[in-house]
């Protein structure tokens, strides 16, 4: 199963534990969110993942990373939490369509 498989597949975990508004499976989540983001990106900068947009990758890498944890601090955010990752996913699929070699 390849990265980008993992990044979707962890980032959906990570929408249900927010959809249920569980704290401490939404850490987890998030951990491991992070983590399959951080192999993408890795895989992404060595040019084994190649994407139809440029620039996108960088900007939802910093996205997850960096404002993705601050977001999730504060349960009257969650709902924009839920939005933006599902936006996420989206724009992975139809706008990014990372292409992984194997």
């Amino acid at each position: 199963m390849g990265v980008v498989t993992v990044m979707l597949q962890e980032a959906q975990e990570l929408l249900k534990a927010i959809e249920q508004g569980n704290p401490e499976a939404m850490e987890a989540g998030y951990h491991r969110f992070r983590e399959a983001v951080q192999a993408a990106w890795e895989r992404y900068q060595q040019g084994v993942i190649t994407v139809a947009t440029r620039g996108l990758p960088r900007a939802m890498y910093l996205w997850v990373t960096e404002e993705l944890p601050l977001q999730m601090r504060d349960p009257d955010r969650w709902p924009d939490v839920r939005r933006q990752l599902t936006q996420f996913i989206r724009t992975v699929q139809w706008v990014v369509e990372p292409k992984e070699e194997t």
